[in-house]
């Protein structure tokens, strides 16, 4: 016997119990979830859906082909993605002549502090860029001390933002604060 583990008794069977009509073998466990196809079953759609977006072309991202459809929002999640007829929204969105695909991430961006000059970014957005990395080849904005500072505030200076970080974490809360329109994640420059 090892540490882990233990010696079952020689009277203990260990085999499989058998099926029976009255027993299935799977009546043991209980404590599996439902297959996938009842728990959406089970799952109920909003009645009423914030947003609509009727008749779209869908690339879903998979490599399926290209499919009409309707996509439901709440509360800022896509809630059904298929024909949703009957369903009322607060905004209906009629979209035959668009596609709707999920965003690009942009793994190496520059946009480190492209966000302070403008939060809507609509040079990434018009791409279909939804994140952005930043930090990239050595460099970050956070965290910045002594020549790094003053190196970063001469770059800021340029383009009239003032710099409110030192630490990373408060790089993070000057971002947020700054409302982006699309999601930042930053690496941590080895060269800052």
């Amino acid at each position: 016997m090892g540490q882990y583990g233990a010696v079952a008794p020689a009277t203990m069977s260990t085999a499989a119990p058998a099926a029976s009509p009255s027993r299935p073998v799977l009546a043991a466990c209980q404590h599996r979830r439902a297959p996938a196809r009842e728990r959406n079953r089970a799952r109920q759609s909003p009645a009423v859906t914030d947003t609509l977006i009727r008749g779209v072309m869908v690339i879903d991202g998979t490599g399926a082909p290209a499919r009409r459809a309707d996509v439901a929002i709440t509360d800022g999640r896509i809630t059904d993605v298929g024909q949703v007829a009957g369903r009322r929204a607060g905004h209906m969105i009629d979209a035959r002549d668009r596609v709707v695909a999920p965003g690009f991430i942009d793994i190496h961006s520059h946009s480190d502090e492209a966000m302070f000059v403008n939060s809507a970014m609509e040079s990434a957005l018009h791409q279909g860029v939804t994140l952005v990395v930043c930090g990239n080849c050595g460099g970050s904005s956070a965290p910045v001390h002594g020549l790094a500072a003053e190196e970063l505030d001469r770059e800021l200076e340029r383009v009239d933002v003032r710099r409110t970080w030192s630490h990373f974490y408060e790089y993070a809360d000057a971002v947020e604060r700054s409302g982006m329109s699309i999601n930042v994640c930053s690496l941590v420059g080895h060269g800052t």
